[in-house]
């Protein structure tokens, strides 16, 4: 069986030219990746409201700022049970320095119309607001096309 140049026979398997070495028996066990822990949102006490906490690895020098935290404020609405639709635009304005620590975030369905739904979304440390977003979430419509 022809190998590629600068490899070894002995590093590959016989049948489908997958590695056998231990590095690729690792690909297979599974890991979360830092971005899907970091979106990790629990269930609060009432509807639309989540419970979340920060994550070391999307600090920076003022706080987790960023897109990790729009990533949180999409996670909130793409779990609610009400949502329908898929997210068509997002604004996130923030209001205030995010600090380490635990966050709530809330949700509120403002208008939901028949292909569209908008959403307003406050994210909270303690009773501070610290970053607010609007979204708008539309629904495709079976057409006749190509």
């Amino acid at each position: 069986r022809a190998l590629r140049p600068g490899l070894r026979s002995s590093v590959w398997s016989s049948n489908v030219g997958i590695p056998s070495n231990p590095v690729s028996r690792k690909l297979n066990t599974f890991k979360s990746h830092n971005l899907d822990e970091a979106v990790t949102l629990a269930q609060g006490e009432q509807e639309g409201v989540w419970n979340g906490k920060t994550h070391p690895e999307y600090a920076n020098m003022v706080g987790p700022f960023g897109g990790i935290t729009v990533a949180q404020g999409l996670q909130a609405v793409m779990q609610d049970a009400r949502r329908q639709g898929d997210p068509i635009t997002m604004t996130l304005n923030y209001l205030a320095p995010m600090v380490e620590g635990d966050f709530k975030i809330v949700t509120k369905l403002k208008q939901n119309n028949r292909n569209t739904q908008h959403w307003a979304v406050d994210i909270l440390q303690g009773e501070k607001c610290v970053a607010h977003a609007l979204l708008m979430f539309g629904s495709r419509k079976e057409t006749f096309g190509a």
